[in-house]
Protein backbone atom coordinates (compact mmCIF):
# COMPACT_ATOMS: atom_id res chain seq x y z
CA UNK A 1 0.00 0.00 0.00
CA UNK A 2 1.45 3.53 -0.99
CA UNK A 3 0.90 5.96 1.83
CA UNK A 4 -0.42 9.65 1.16
CA UNK A 5 -0.01 12.19 3.56
CA UNK A 6 0.16 16.31 3.99
CA UNK A 7 3.06 18.18 5.48
CA UNK A 8 1.64 19.33 8.52
CA UNK A 9 2.30 16.99 11.23
CA UNK A 10 4.53 14.25 8.96
CA UNK A 11 6.75 13.35 11.80
CA UNK A 12 8.36 14.05 15.08
CA UNK A 13 11.77 16.18 15.83
CA UNK A 14 13.32 13.30 17.20
CA UNK A 15 12.90 11.60 13.63
CA UNK A 16 13.90 15.21 11.75
CA UNK A 17 17.16 15.17 13.77
CA UNK A 18 17.83 11.87 13.08
CA UNK A 19 17.39 12.72 9.05
CA UNK A 20 19.38 15.70 9.08
CA UNK A 21 22.38 14.03 10.37
CA UNK A 22 22.03 11.32 7.80
CA UNK A 23 21.13 12.90 4.82
CA UNK A 24 23.64 15.95 5.62
CA UNK A 25 26.69 13.21 5.91
CA UNK A 26 25.99 11.08 2.67
CA UNK A 27 26.11 13.69 -0.03
CA UNK A 28 29.39 15.38 1.48
CA UNK A 29 31.03 11.68 2.46
CA UNK A 30 33.00 11.71 -0.62
CA UNK A 31 33.65 16.02 -0.73
CA UNK A 32 34.86 15.86 2.51
CA UNK A 33 38.01 12.55 1.86
CA UNK A 34 39.48 14.87 -0.90
CA UNK A 35 42.61 16.33 0.26
CA UNK A 36 42.17 19.87 0.03
CA UNK A 37 45.77 20.21 -1.13
CA UNK A 38 44.97 17.79 -4.38
CA UNK A 39 42.50 20.05 -5.89
CA UNK A 40 41.86 18.87 -9.44
CA UNK A 41 39.77 20.89 -11.12
CA UNK A 42 36.63 19.84 -13.40
CA UNK A 43 35.81 20.15 -16.82
CA UNK A 44 32.32 19.78 -18.29
CA UNK A 45 32.56 17.54 -21.77
CA UNK A 46 29.98 17.11 -24.18
CA UNK A 47 30.41 14.26 -26.69
CA UNK A 48 27.79 12.89 -29.18
CA UNK A 49 25.47 9.90 -28.55
CA UNK A 50 28.19 7.59 -30.75
CA UNK A 51 30.89 8.81 -28.38
CA UNK A 52 32.74 10.80 -31.37
CA UNK A 53 33.80 14.90 -31.45
CA UNK A 54 34.74 14.76 -27.20
CA UNK A 55 34.80 18.25 -26.40
CA UNK A 56 35.63 20.58 -23.68
CA UNK A 57 32.52 22.43 -23.31
CA UNK A 58 32.92 24.64 -20.10
CA UNK A 59 35.08 25.23 -17.63
CA UNK A 60 34.75 27.93 -14.14
CA UNK A 61 38.10 29.24 -12.57
CA UNK A 62 36.16 30.47 -9.64
CA UNK A 63 33.83 27.21 -9.35
CA UNK A 64 36.64 24.64 -9.95
CA UNK A 65 34.87 21.47 -8.90
CA UNK A 66 31.23 21.04 -11.10
CA UNK A 67 29.03 18.34 -11.04
CA UNK A 68 25.35 17.32 -11.11
CA UNK A 69 24.72 18.57 -15.10
CA UNK A 70 21.21 18.82 -16.48
CA UNK A 71 19.82 19.60 -19.84
CA UNK A 72 17.22 21.61 -19.88
CA UNK A 73 13.64 20.16 -21.40
CA UNK A 74 14.18 22.08 -24.89
CA UNK A 75 18.17 21.47 -24.80
CA UNK A 76 19.05 25.60 -24.89
CA UNK A 77 20.82 25.59 -21.37
CA UNK A 78 22.55 23.33 -19.05
CA UNK A 79 22.45 23.78 -15.03
CA UNK A 80 24.96 22.13 -12.79
CA UNK A 81 26.45 22.94 -9.15
CA UNK A 82 29.92 24.42 -8.75
CA UNK A 83 32.05 25.18 -5.53
CA UNK A 84 35.37 26.72 -4.67
CA UNK A 85 37.36 24.08 -3.96
CA UNK A 86 40.61 25.57 -4.69
CA UNK A 87 39.67 27.85 -1.59
CA UNK A 88 39.36 24.78 0.57
CA UNK A 89 35.52 24.78 0.03
CA UNK A 90 33.37 21.43 -0.81
CA UNK A 91 30.13 20.51 -1.47
CA UNK A 92 28.08 22.44 1.62
CA UNK A 93 29.02 25.53 0.05
CA UNK A 94 28.18 24.85 -3.69
CA UNK A 95 26.19 27.20 -5.63
CA UNK A 96 24.04 26.28 -9.01
CA UNK A 97 25.17 27.45 -12.21
CA UNK A 98 23.60 27.52 -15.52
CA UNK A 99 24.61 28.09 -18.79
CA UNK A 100 24.10 27.89 -22.46
CA UNK A 101 24.10 24.46 -24.27
CA UNK A 102 27.29 25.95 -25.75
CA UNK A 103 29.20 26.54 -22.78
CA UNK A 104 28.50 29.89 -22.76
CA UNK A 105 26.83 32.72 -20.44
CA UNK A 106 27.26 31.31 -16.88
CA UNK A 107 24.95 32.94 -14.78
CA UNK A 108 25.21 32.03 -10.76
CA UNK A 109 21.75 31.43 -8.93
CA UNK A 110 23.09 31.27 -6.21
CA UNK A 111 23.12 28.88 -3.44
CA UNK A 112 22.15 25.26 -3.65
CA UNK A 113 23.64 21.95 -5.34
CA UNK A 114 21.50 19.21 -7.73
CA UNK A 115 19.33 21.31 -9.94
CA UNK A 116 16.60 19.41 -11.76
CA UNK A 117 14.41 21.01 -14.05
CA UNK A 118 10.29 21.35 -14.42
CA UNK A 119 8.82 19.83 -17.41
CA UNK A 120 8.12 23.79 -18.63
CA UNK A 121 11.81 24.61 -18.14
CA UNK A 122 10.57 27.47 -15.84
CA UNK A 123 11.52 26.08 -12.36
CA UNK A 124 14.16 24.05 -10.23
CA UNK A 125 13.93 21.39 -7.70
CA UNK A 126 17.05 21.25 -5.82
CA UNK A 127 18.76 20.82 -2.87
CA UNK A 128 20.53 23.28 0.56
CA UNK A 129 22.56 22.41 2.95
CA UNK A 130 21.92 26.37 4.69
CA UNK A 131 18.66 26.12 5.66
CA UNK A 132 19.08 22.52 4.71
CA UNK A 133 16.56 20.35 2.84
CA UNK A 134 14.52 20.02 -0.42
CA UNK A 135 13.75 23.33 -2.14
CA UNK A 136 12.50 24.36 -5.74
CA UNK A 137 13.33 28.31 -7.40
CA UNK A 138 12.16 29.83 -10.17
CA UNK A 139 14.78 29.18 -12.99
CA UNK A 140 15.87 32.66 -12.98
CA UNK A 141 17.15 31.86 -8.83
CA UNK A 142 13.92 34.20 -7.60
CA UNK A 143 11.23 32.73 -5.50
CA UNK A 144 12.73 30.07 -3.38
CA UNK A 145 10.44 27.74 -1.09
CA UNK A 146 11.62 24.69 0.97
CA UNK A 147 9.19 21.60 0.34
CA UNK A 148 10.88 19.04 2.57
CA UNK A 149 13.33 20.55 5.97
CA UNK A 150 14.78 16.91 5.86
CA UNK A 151 15.02 15.91 2.34
CA UNK A 152 18.21 15.49 -0.04
CA UNK A 153 19.00 14.92 -3.33
CA UNK A 154 15.43 16.09 -5.51
CA UNK A 155 14.75 14.70 -8.96
CA UNK A 156 11.94 16.24 -11.24
CA UNK A 157 9.97 13.52 -13.26
CA UNK A 158 9.67 14.31 -16.90
CA UNK A 159 6.05 14.56 -17.09
CA UNK A 160 6.23 17.52 -14.44
CA UNK A 161 3.90 16.15 -11.91
CA UNK A 162 6.58 14.67 -9.30
CA UNK A 163 9.66 15.14 -7.46
CA UNK A 164 11.46 12.62 -5.71
CA UNK A 165 13.95 12.67 -2.97
CA UNK A 166 15.61 10.65 -0.06
CA UNK A 167 14.54 11.29 3.51
CA UNK A 168 14.93 9.22 6.94
CA UNK A 169 11.49 9.20 8.38
CA UNK A 170 10.81 5.62 10.57
CA UNK A 171 14.11 4.41 8.38
CA UNK A 172 15.04 5.50 5.25
CA UNK A 173 12.69 6.06 2.35
CA UNK A 174 12.11 7.40 -0.95
CA UNK A 175 9.56 10.50 -1.06
CA UNK A 176 6.92 11.22 -3.63
CA UNK A 177 6.08 15.14 -3.71
CA UNK A 178 3.08 16.54 -6.21
CA UNK A 179 3.95 19.93 -6.66
CA UNK A 180 0.17 20.58 -7.87
CA UNK A 181 -1.70 18.91 -5.44
CA UNK A 182 1.26 19.46 -2.39
CA UNK A 183 1.11 16.21 -0.99
CA UNK A 184 3.51 13.84 -0.50
CA UNK A 185 3.57 9.93 -0.62
CA UNK A 186 6.46 7.21 0.13
CA UNK A 187 7.52 5.02 -2.26
CA UNK A 188 8.06 2.10 0.06
CA UNK A 189 5.72 2.04 3.45
CA UNK A 190 7.12 3.54 6.58
CA UNK A 191 9.39 1.44 7.86
CA UNK A 192 10.02 -1.59 5.25
CA UNK A 193 12.30 -0.13 2.66
CA UNK A 194 15.19 -2.64 2.39
CA UNK A 195 18.01 -0.14 2.32
CA UNK A 196 20.22 1.66 4.99
CA UNK A 197 20.70 4.68 2.69
CA UNK A 198 19.63 6.08 -0.59
CA UNK A 199 21.95 8.33 -2.39
CA UNK A 200 21.59 11.17 -5.07
CA UNK A 201 21.56 11.78 -8.60
CA UNK A 202 18.42 9.37 -8.74
CA UNK A 203 17.20 9.60 -12.66
CA UNK A 204 13.63 8.85 -13.88
CA UNK A 205 12.64 6.61 -17.10
CA UNK A 206 11.14 9.09 -19.70
CA UNK A 207 7.90 7.72 -19.04
CA UNK A 208 7.83 8.85 -15.09
CA UNK A 209 7.02 5.47 -13.60
CA UNK A 210 10.03 4.19 -12.35
CA UNK A 211 13.81 5.61 -11.50
CA UNK A 212 17.13 4.18 -11.63
CA UNK A 213 18.97 5.32 -8.09
CA UNK A 214 21.94 3.80 -5.71
CA UNK A 215 21.39 2.63 -2.74
CA UNK A 216 23.27 0.66 0.30
CA UNK A 217 22.26 -2.33 1.26
CA UNK A 218 20.83 -3.02 5.12
CA UNK A 219 24.46 -5.70 4.69
CA UNK A 220 26.88 -2.71 3.34
CA UNK A 221 26.75 -3.41 -0.38
CA UNK A 222 26.29 -0.74 -2.66
CA UNK A 223 23.57 -1.31 -5.19
CA UNK A 224 22.46 0.31 -8.57
CA UNK A 225 18.24 0.02 -8.64
CA UNK A 226 15.60 0.38 -10.79
CA UNK A 227 12.26 1.30 -9.26
CA UNK A 228 8.92 1.17 -9.94
CA UNK A 229 7.86 3.79 -7.89
CA UNK A 230 4.05 2.35 -7.51
CA UNK A 231 4.91 -0.84 -6.77
CA UNK A 232 7.18 -0.40 -3.90
CA UNK A 233 9.53 -3.36 -2.27
CA UNK A 234 7.95 -5.48 -5.16
CA UNK A 235 9.52 -2.92 -7.87
CA UNK A 236 13.12 -2.90 -7.00
CA UNK A 237 14.84 -4.53 -9.70
CA UNK A 238 18.62 -5.31 -8.88
CA UNK A 239 20.80 -3.64 -11.86
CA UNK A 240 24.32 -3.78 -10.13
CA UNK A 241 25.46 -5.36 -6.69
CA UNK A 242 29.44 -4.91 -5.54
CA UNK A 243 31.59 -5.33 -1.93
CA UNK A 244 34.15 -2.64 -3.28
CA UNK A 245 35.05 0.02 -5.86
CA UNK A 246 30.88 1.65 -5.57
CA UNK A 247 29.36 2.93 -8.51
CA UNK A 248 28.94 6.77 -9.39
CA UNK A 249 25.98 7.95 -7.65
CA UNK A 250 25.08 10.16 -10.62
CA UNK A 251 23.04 7.89 -14.02
CA UNK A 252 20.86 9.03 -16.53
CA UNK A 253 18.36 6.79 -18.81
CA UNK A 254 18.27 7.47 -22.20
CA UNK A 255 15.38 9.36 -23.60
CA UNK A 256 14.14 5.80 -25.62
CA UNK A 257 13.98 4.45 -22.33
CA UNK A 258 15.43 1.45 -23.53
CA UNK A 259 18.77 1.73 -21.50
CA UNK A 260 20.67 3.75 -18.55
CA UNK A 261 24.44 5.29 -18.89
CA UNK A 262 26.65 5.19 -15.38
CA UNK A 263 29.88 5.25 -14.38
CA UNK A 264 31.35 2.45 -12.93
CA UNK A 265 34.76 0.72 -11.78
CA UNK A 266 36.48 -1.49 -14.45
CA UNK A 267 38.38 -4.18 -13.40
CA UNK A 268 40.34 -3.94 -16.53
CA UNK A 269 41.26 -0.31 -16.56
CA UNK A 270 41.17 -0.07 -12.99
CA UNK A 271 39.20 3.35 -13.24
CA UNK A 272 35.53 4.44 -13.70
CA UNK A 273 34.45 3.88 -17.05
CA UNK A 274 31.10 4.68 -18.54
CA UNK A 275 28.82 1.42 -18.62
CA UNK A 276 25.31 0.68 -20.32
CA UNK A 277 22.41 -1.01 -18.14
CA UNK A 278 19.76 -2.08 -19.92
CA UNK A 279 16.94 -2.01 -17.42
CA UNK A 280 14.29 -4.72 -18.77
CA UNK A 281 17.45 -7.57 -18.26
CA UNK A 282 18.83 -9.74 -15.38
CA UNK A 283 22.18 -9.14 -16.77
CA UNK A 284 25.77 -7.06 -15.84
CA UNK A 285 26.41 -4.02 -17.04
CA UNK A 286 28.36 -4.10 -19.89
CA UNK A 287 31.10 -1.58 -21.38
CA UNK A 288 29.21 1.50 -23.46
CA UNK A 289 31.75 1.20 -25.74
CA UNK A 290 34.56 -1.04 -25.53
CA UNK A 291 38.07 0.37 -26.01
CA UNK A 292 36.71 4.00 -25.55
CA UNK A 293 39.29 5.57 -22.32
CA UNK A 294 37.47 8.83 -20.55
CA UNK A 295 38.97 8.57 -17.40
CA UNK A 296 37.14 9.14 -14.14
CA UNK A 297 33.93 10.66 -15.41
CA UNK A 298 32.06 11.75 -13.22
CA UNK A 299 28.34 13.06 -13.29
CA UNK A 300 26.36 12.62 -16.73
CA UNK A 301 23.50 13.13 -18.38
CA UNK A 302 21.77 12.62 -21.99
CA UNK A 303 19.82 15.63 -23.92
CA UNK A 304 16.84 15.37 -24.48
CA UNK A 305 16.88 14.47 -27.73
CA UNK A 306 19.02 11.81 -26.85
CA UNK A 307 21.98 12.62 -29.77
CA UNK A 308 24.28 14.56 -26.93
CA UNK A 309 25.57 13.47 -23.45
CA UNK A 310 27.48 15.84 -21.31
CA UNK A 311 29.59 14.69 -18.34
CA UNK A 312 32.19 16.13 -15.71
CA UNK A 313 35.74 14.96 -14.97
CA UNK A 314 38.42 16.17 -12.87
CA UNK A 315 41.36 17.46 -15.22
CA UNK A 316 44.94 16.62 -13.99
Amino acid sequence: MIHIFHAVGRTSFLLLALCAIQSRSLWAENEDAQPKKKTRHHVLWMMDADGKNLKELFTSPQYTSLGSPAFSPDGSKIAMDGWESQNGKNGRQAHILVINADGTGMKDLGDGAMPSWSADGKRFAFSRYSPYGVWMMNADGTKREVIEKNGWGAQWSPNGKMIVYSVYISGPNLMIYDPQEETFRYVFPAGEAPFRQFYWNSCWSPDSKSICTKAMTKENKPQLLTIDIDRGVKGIKVQYSVEKKQPSEDSTWHPSGKFILSTIHSPEEDIKQFYEIDPTQKQKPCAWKPGQKIEWPRDICWSPDGKKIIFTTPED
